[in-house]
């Protein structure tokens, strides 16, 4: 049983990082989606922090993965 469970997340980690690997080539070989891309992801970072929830969102997990939890 245990086996089986390693194998099948054997294979996912393979079939997540061959989609990973895919989507890269895929902006490599498509400047204008690289632009697009560009262009949505840094509206979406403006927007997010004049409205500070993203700052608040990195102060906040900082604080939870602080180093004293993991020592």
């Amino acid at each position: 049983m245990l086996i089986s469970c390693v194998i099948c997340a054997e294979k996912a980690i393979k079939i997540i990082l061959w989609s990973i690997a895919r989507g890269i080539a895929e902006l490599v070989n498509h400047p204008e989606i690289q632009s697009k891309l560009r262009k949505k992801s840094t509206r979406f970072l403006d927007h997010a922090f004049k409205s500070q929830s993203l700052t608040f969102t990195i102060f906040h997990t900082s604080k939870l993965c602080s180093r004293r939890h993991f020592v």
